[in-house]
């Protein structure tokens, strides 16, 4: 979804994070936990690339551009692989 929206990705990448751990929390198997943690760390690297360029403007922030995202996909991913089932009743 992230490439076949283009720039309306990152638009909807706060839509989609809560979806994607949600969806996961619902049914946490190992591979859910895996598909779900690599989305979400692609969305989160992608809504960290587009906030740091959109704040930089016009000059290049060098070590930034890339360290932002790659910071928001690890946690984000660290945070997907850490989920334990919800709670039945």
């Amino acid at each position: 979804m992230l490439i076949s929206v283009g720039g309306e990705g990152i638009v909807t990448a706060p839509l989609m994070m809560p979806l994607l751990y949600i969806r996961v929390r619902m049914r946490p198997t190992k591979p859910f936990k895996f598909v779900g943690g690599l989305l979400a760390a692609l969305t989160a690297a992608e809504l960290g690339w587009g906030i740091t360029y959109r704040l930089a403007g016009n000059s290049e922030p060098k070590p930034w551009i890339w360290l932002v995202p790659l910071a928001g996909a690890v946690a984000t991913a660290t945070a997907f692989v850490r989920i334990k089932p919800r709670a039945t009743a």
